[in-house]
């Protein structure tokens, strides 16, 4: 089929498809926010968290949030803190504090991976605490936390899926080295 048919052909029908939008809520500053999930950056306020630098935020498929962190504290889509969702090692001067990621084929449990400042070398490094969300009738509750998984790390992560779709990486750089 020549190039200009095929191109026709994809135009002609294609249907339409729907993104994912675990990502399309940030929350951020004193209240901040931003909603991706009608296609453009809509900003609202409301919410409970006041961090300098870094936060994170889950949401379901269809755009519906989860909970959302900055790095100490998990709340709630309801804006109250999940239960045991206090204490968690991230720093409010972190450039990233913290970053969530969904278990791989779970549909309830997550991970906030916490990293805090690096100070000296004296941090508590790269962390996690683990959420259940359907525990307490939907509203979820942090099962797990304070999971050391390097002990001087800078106060950078990120998670990337792994070239078989199903894995992810969780990649940091190791304090005061040139080792990631």
């Amino acid at each position: 089929m020549p190039l200009k048919s095929l191109t026709l052909f994809f135009l002609l029908f294609t249907t339409v498809a729907f993104s994912q939008l675990e990502a399309s809520k940030w929350y951020f500053g004193n209240g901040a926010g931003l909603d991706f999930s009608e296609g453009c950056a809509m900003s609202f306020n409301g919410s409970v968290i006041n961090t300098i630098e870094s936060s994170c935020a889950i949401s379901t498929s269809l755009g519906a949030l989860l909970f959302y962190s900055d790095g100490r504290t998990v709340y709630r889509a309801d804006n109250q803190i999940m239960e045991n969702g206090e204490g968690l090692h991230g720093h409010p001067s972190s450039t990233q504090s913290g970053i969530i990621i969904a278990k791989p084929q779970s549909r309830s449990i997550y991970y906030v991976f916490t990293v805090d400042a690096s100070e000296n070398g004296l941090a508590k490094g790269l962390e996690y605490a683990e959420i259940d969300i359907s525990a307490n009738d939907g509203l979820g509750k942090v099962i797990k936390k304070h999971i050391s998984l390097l002990p001087l790390a800078e106060e950078k992560v990120t998670g990337v899926v792994h070239q078989n779709g199903m894995d992810i990486w969780i990649i940091t750089h190791k304090w005061n080295t040139d080792e990631f």
